[in-house]
């Protein structure tokens, strides 16, 4: 662990010692709840730095973005890390189904239930940060519940902490957007179409693409259906003829334009 002396910022080295402590306090060797996203990327991939062979267990399902799980699976075998991935229905549950406000703690519930079945309740970590804390998390409660670990939140990791750190270790996509869960682009208490996510996800596919050739910089937005119609939402400003564009991108593409609204803050849109 001699690389983390090396770590300019003070609290940030503690913070890394602290997480590699928790780490080597585990199993060997333990399991990891893995979306694709940066946050239990990056703990895989610290793990490995400190000598550490997790292994990664991830999810699919109508509910879940097919190209998320592609990418995994890529950086996973370049990486050499163990990934293992369990298909799982989560619709059966009406809570999920009608977007319950806590449809976030039922689908928690089951997908980390489904993985500890599949390793003897065996440790299993996520990747769950101090952030998280912060927000209405009702999916937290079924990880205590389950006695899942977080190890970047029990050694006080916020997400730019995390950032920070992927960029010192040089964990691949250090800037990788987050995906939040495909059902947080629906109203609560609205029924859950398969249909209605492929839509969500195609709008979204192609804005990523078109964001990607026409802004300099990451350009983070969201595809929400409201009252059946789609709303591309984003914080920074940007001129209204890249709209334009985009709106005729996807009419050559045969899909119906979007409405456009500028928020101050992204996520949490239908916690207001």
């Amino acid at each position: 662990m001699l690389f983390l002396d090396t770590i300019s910022n003070i609290s940030l080295q503690e913070k890394a010692k602290k997480l590699a402590t928790l780490l080597q306090s585990f199993p060997t060797p333990f399991y990891l709840a893995c979306s694709g996203g940066l946050d239990s990327r990056f703990l895989a991939f610290f793990a490995q730095k400190i000598s550490l062979s997790p292994i990664l267990l991830h999810v699919i399902g109508k509910h879940t973005d097919p190209q998320e799980s592609e990418y995994l699976k890529t950086w996973a075998e370049k990486n050499s890390l163990s990934l293992k991935i369990f298909p799982l229905d989560i619709f059966s549950i009406k809570e999920i189904q009608y977007n319950h406000k806590t449809r976030c703690y039922y689908c928690k519930k089951k997908t980390f239930q489904t993985m500890l079945n599949a390793i003897n309740n065996a440790l299993l970590c996520d990747g769950s940060h101090s952030d998280d804390k912060k927000s209405y998390r009702p999916g937290l409660q079924a990880l205590q519940e389950l006695k899942i670990q977080s190890p970047l939140a029990q050694a006080n990791l916020s997400k730019e902490d995390i950032r920070q750190l992927a960029n010192y270790i040089e964990l691949e996509n250090p800037n990788q957007k987050a995906k939040p869960c495909l059902l947080t682009r629906f109203p609560y208490h609205t029924k859950i179409e398969q249909e209605k996510i492929k839509q969500i996800l195609i709008y979204e596919n192609i804005c990523e693409d078109f964001f990607s050739h026409h802004v300099p910089y990451p350009f983070d937005f969201r595809i929400r259906n409201i009252d059946n119609e789609l709303s591309l939402h984003y914080t920074h400003t940007i001129e209204k003829d890249l709209f334009d564009k985009l709106q005729l991108t996807l009419i050559k593409a045969q899909l119906p334009p979007l409405n456009f609204k500028q928020l101050s803050k992204l996520s949490g849109y239908f916690d207001n």
